[in-house]
């Protein structure tokens, strides 16, 4: 008995649905092929539905209309779908028929043989299954029909960029040459959009070619995509002017207004941020992210609000799930909050107050477990600045405080790569300051450390840190040449330098002057 209720029950409210259908929705072939695919969607009296369906079609019997009911058929509800297990009746609230589907792309390509819409259907449908090559082949039979179709050139190089974007853009601007009016740039940027949504790594191209697009061709989604694209690309001044601009025009978009406010930081547009803020807040479905909290504390100590940024930095901080991307952006900026605090001390050439305030709060930080190893670097280079000011024993020892405070960084350090960057600056901004002319040797143990960390991994260093290591080793070669006449060694050190940089001068002339005096370089 209850299940013949639901069957009357479910009967009288289709049918009422359908009998508004006319008025509402006869003249109107989208709104009746939205009315119908409420009806596939909704309701789970299959033979009924599809009785429903099949009436609605004689009414519009047009390519359209029979494309958008195969679509309905296939309303394949992927994130409903992930609980399926636990409630089993969810698939009923949509359909995954291929069979009905194909019965009205059928039904649309004898109405009208070149449809595009029909073909890409059919694509999508085969491609969801797995079934990417048999999809393809229904692109093609469409392409022959009516090569002038985009929409199956859109469906054809989609599929093509998974495997070869370039392939993927030659086959859009090869489209362009048959219908100049095309929007190449447009669907080359949507295209590299739709493969880059895990990532940044086409972000830039995105980027490019939403910019050579006129912006009354972009829909809003395009827009935001555009201003994403500027920002994960680091061209935040091109970010920020492209995001007030499109807020022209959707004041109350999400994305544009926290690209906006986003971009505001990078560019110390402290005050603006803040007014941005409170205009991301009233956004149309707004809900702050993480990243949001941190830039507004970031705009706060802009304006030197230290206290009320360090403590929306903590209140972040204390959240049970953050994420570890989040929670070292979070130490950055509190670093950074904290270094604007330092700045002012040592712009009145304060540095005990400077030392002493940034000890405190790294003695805090310590004791709560949230030391990060740029804290300690920070504290090491207001030593080093403070020494600028200062001559002789004084200077040096004020050095050697801030290489204390680096060694024992390097010897705790959380991250390899920020090792190698202390060891560097021991280097570089400490003994090479002590010791300007290798007289010493000063700096030689702080060297071998900065070559055993660079050669850890085996791999020959490159680039920045190739340049760094070949300055290190040529005070090594003059160390052991001038200071110590162990020429021996000194040729060790111009082979390392040689090595890394066979045409430097240094090294070569003194290869060269040993080669006279008869030890010759061997290669």
């Amino acid at each position: 008995m209850k299940m013949n209720h639901r069957i009357r029950y479910v009967m009288c409210m289709v049918l009422m649905l359908i009998a508004v259908m006319p008025v509402k929705a006869q003249n109107d072939e989208r709104a009746l092929a939205a009315a119908v695919d409420t009806i596939i969607r909704v309701y789970t009296q299959t033979n009924i539905v599809d009785r429903i369906v099949e009436d609605a079609f004689e009414k519009r019997k047009t390519a359209y209309m029979a494309t958008r009911i195969a679509k309905s058929y296939y309303n394949y509800n992927e994130e409903s779908d992930k609980y399926k297990d636990m409630f089993h009746k969810i698939r009923q609230f949509h359909r995954n028929d291929t069979t009905m589907a194909f019965k009205y792309i059928r039904r649309a390509l004898s109405i009208d043989p070149k449809y595009g819409e029909a073909y890409v259907t059919a694509c999508d449908i085969l491609d969801y299954d797995g079934q990417t090559d048999e999809g393809l082949k229904w692109l093609h039979r469409g392409e022959q029909q009516n090569p002038n179709d985009s929409s199956l050139c859109l469906a054809n190089a989609t599929i093509l960029a998974r495997t070869d974007l370039n392939a993927a853009v030659a086959k859009l601007e090869e489209f362009k040459k048959i219908n100049p009016a095309f929007p190449v740039n447009l669907y080359i940027a949507r295209i590299y959009d739709k493969i880059d949504v895990k990532g940044n790594e086409y972000r830039a191209q995105v980027a490019e070619y939403y910019g050579k697009i006129d912006k009354s061709q972009m829909t809003q989604g395009d827009m935001e995509t555009y201003v994403m694209s500027l920002f994960y690309s680091g061209q935040n001044d091109e970010c920020n002017l492209q995001a007030e601009e499109g807020l022209k025009y959707f004041p109350r978009s999400l994305a544009l207004n926290r690209f906006y406010f986003r971009s505001l930081i990078p560019l110390k547009k402290y005050a603006e941020a803040i007014t941005a803020f409170d205009n991301l807040k009233a956004s149309e479905n707004s809900i702050l992210e993480i990243r949001d909290t941190i830039n507004y504390a970031a705009a706060l100590a802009g304006m030197k609000k230290f206290d009320a940024a360090m403590a929306l930095y903590d209140e972040i901080l204390a959240k049970p799930h953050l994420s570890e991307n989040d929670r070292n952006a979070t130490n950055t900026y509190i670093n950074q909050c904290m270094q604007a605090r330092v700045k002012d001390y040592t712009d009145m050439g304060d540095y005990q107050q400077a030392i002493d305030f940034y000890s405190e709060f790294i003695a805090k930080r310590r004791a709560e477990g949230k030391l990060d190893d740029m804290m300690n670097y920070t504290l090491a280079n207001i030593y080093i600045d403070w020494s600028a000011e200062q001559n002789g024993q004084e200077k040096v020892a004020t050095l050697m405080k801030a290489d204390k405070i680096l060694e024992d960084a390097i010897a705790n350090v959380k991250m390899k790569g920020n090792a190698v960057t202390f060891a560097a600056v021991r280097i570089f901004s400490i003994y090479f300051k002590i010791d300007p002319t290798a007289e010493s040797g000063v700096g030689i143990p702080a060297i071998n450390l900065y070559e055993r960390l660079l050669t850890a991994d085996g791999e020959a260093p490159t680039g920045a840190n190739a340049s760094r290591l070949v300055m290190a080793y040529r005070y090594m070669m003059g160390y052991y040449a001038y200071a110590k006449a162990d020429y021996k060694t000194a040729m060790v050190y111009a082979d390392k330098i040689l090595d890394i940089d066979p045409l430097n001068d240094s090294a070569l002339k003194f290869s060269q002057a040993m080669s006279k005096a008869g030890s010759r370089r061997s290669r």
